[in-house]
């Protein structure tokens, strides 16, 4: 890359810490933010981290915990972001074409791409052939079964038409078997459910996991609203914990105040 390192925010807040004596588990104790994913923002690999909003609440609370002005960290690291789509803009501007340059390897797959196809018809019509071929003897054996079916069934029905004299009528007794009581639902099994009812008030980004459940991720917006529902806990990730009103069974949840921090929380 040709983007000076020395003027980026990963070198920036990485220098920073250098010169404060201080680890990335120093940091993590502060921001509560896991090391590796400190170590991502310093060595700017972004594309690893879920989305912008998410990394930009990790460099407020990262900067604050450093005595940094954030400001100046956010300015930092739009200049990074712009310098790196620029390069790229760069290299796919002029970058190499293998498409254009190697005609050869073009027309070399189209001339494969035929001669299997020229291959595999033949082969896909005999098997097709063979498969219908089969279907018809099958069907064939099926249509004899069919008609010494409905013979059977002819004479089982003449059959009934004509009982033998000695069958009395009461030897045939129709019983109704009462029927079982019904159980009344046990009520006390139903399972306790929790609803969890999310509003925001800023632009927050969320990753929400109900009891053993895969997380999901959201980017809520300021008059959004969310709903959710589990039948033991919650755990959540919230990019920016002054954005959002939370409530538990439709009871105020009070959250630390910790403007514009990234806030891990459980419930109940």
């Amino acid at each position: 890359m040709n983007i000076d390192k020395n003027s980026t925010i990963g070198n920036f807040l990485k220098s920073k810490r250098i010169q404060k004596n201080l680890t990335l588990d120093d940091i993590f104790h502060k921001t509560k933010i896991r090391p590796n994913m400190l170590e991502l923002i310093e060595e700017e690999r972004f594309d690893q981290l879920p989305t912008e909003l998410f990394l930009k609440s990790f460099i407020r609370s990262y900067a604050s915990a450093m005595g940094i002005e954030i400001k100046k960290a956010f300015d930092i690291y739009d200049a990074t972001i712009a310098a790196i789509k620029n390069e790229n803009d760069t290299v796919n501007k002029n970058g190499p074409s293998i498409w254009k340059e190697n005609r050869i390897i073009k027309i070399f797959l189209i001339i494969s791409l035929i001669i299997i196809a020229c291959i595999s018809v033949p082969y896909l019509y005999g098997k097709i052939k063979n498969f219908l071929t089969e279907v018809n003897s099958e069907k064939g054996y099926f249509q004899k079964t069919e008609i010494q079916l409905l013979d059977s069934l002819e004479t089982s029905a003449q059959f009934s038409k004509n009982p033998a004299p000695n069958t009395k009528k009461q030897d045939i007794v129709k019983t109704n078997p009462e029927p079982e009581p019904v159980k009344k639902q046990d009520t006390q099994k139903i399972s306790k459910r929790y609803s969890l009812s999310l509003r925001a008030v800023e632009t927050t980004w969320l990753r929400i996991t109900a009891d053993d459940n895969s997380p999901k991720e959201f980017t809520l917006h300021a008059g959004d609203s969310l709903s959710m529902y589990a039948k033991e806990k919650f755990n959540l990730l919230i990019g920016n914990s002054n954005g959002i009103k939370i409530k538990l069974n439709n009871k105020k949840i009070k959250i630390p105040e910790k403007a514009g921090q990234v806030l891990r929380l459980s419930l109940p």
